[in-house]
């Protein structure tokens, strides 16, 4: 016990013998700190007789017990867990304290009786926790992905329960657009003979073409529109006959292991 804690609890000691009838002070050296924090208001509760100098040693001699017992607390080791994790090396390391040596990794800290009490996460830098961040978004990104995947697998699965209905679906929408192409080549072969015709009757006109009449101009000017736009629709819908003949080719090879799985056979 240092000197100057000496003196003060020498002097409230007096204090208490003059109040209390010479109660001995070993409680504020050894006992609890609720049973020291107890006994010095009693020996306040003296304030009135002795002054301001009571309460000034009484406040100073809690202010020492206290930062006694944090050096206490801090000397003895902790008594709430053991705490282990495997460093670098891949050494298995345990402590009463958290480890220094994995700084870097998880640690977890264990129950006296056994069990994972918590897990501690590492300490990381600005630029790992950066890192840590983004690759935990790629993560989630992809478990979104692959979440999206399955659900458009089983809606596929629901609407083509089997190769049967996957070919006639298939089959039924290649017949209508080979239908409406067949239509728009048949028009588009009505026009050109459209246009033959009045190419016919201006060729009367090809030495003088302004002098062919107004409306004969006008209706070839309109069937040559005409047969452009045709020409562009019969593309168009040979784009979507190949469009969807990819489409039916990719969700084949996506429902064949599918539809392996739902019969119960090994996929190949």
């Amino acid at each position: 016990m240092s000197t100057r804690r000496s003196i003060w609890l020498r002097g409230i000691a007096k204090i208490s013998r003059k109040t209390y009838g010479g109660r001995p002070l070993v409680a504020l050296g050894r006992g609890s700190r609720a049973g020291c924090v107890r006994y010095l208001a009693r020996i306040a509760g003296g304030l009135k007789e002795h002054g301001r100098i009571a309460l000034g040693m009484a406040a100073l001699t809690l202010i020492l017990m206290g930062s006694h017992g944090q050096v206490l607390a801090q000397q003895q080791p902790s008594s709430s867990g053991l705490y282990t994790c495997k460093d670098a090396q891949g050494r298995t390391l345990t402590s009463d304290r958290p480890l220094p040596e994995c700084l870097d990794r998880e640690q977890r800290e264990l129950r006296r009786t056994g069990g994972t009490l918590r897990r501690i996460e590492p300490t990381y830098s600005a630029l790992e926790l950066a890192d840590r961040e983004e690759r935990e978004r790629k993560s989630q990104m992809g478990m979104a992905r692959r979440t999206e995947e399955q659900r458009r697998e089983r809606a596929l699965l629901v609407r083509y329960p089997n190769p049967a209905a996957h070919e006639r679906e298939c089959a039924e929408a290649l017949a209508s657009l080979d239908a409406i192409l067949r239509a728009a080549r048949q028009h588009l072969q009505a026009l050109a003979s459209d246009r033959s015709k009045l190419e016919d009757e201006l060729e009367f006109y090809k030495g003088n073409p302004s002098r062919a009449p107004e409306a004969l101009r006008l209706r070839m000017e309109d069937t040559q529109r005409r047969l452009e736009a045709q020409r562009r629709f019969i593309a168009a819908q040979e784009s979507e006959k190949e469009r969807l003949r990819t489409r039916f080719e990719e969700e084949r090879a996506r429902l064949t292991p599918l539809w392996s799985l739902a019969a119960g056979r090994p996929q190949t």
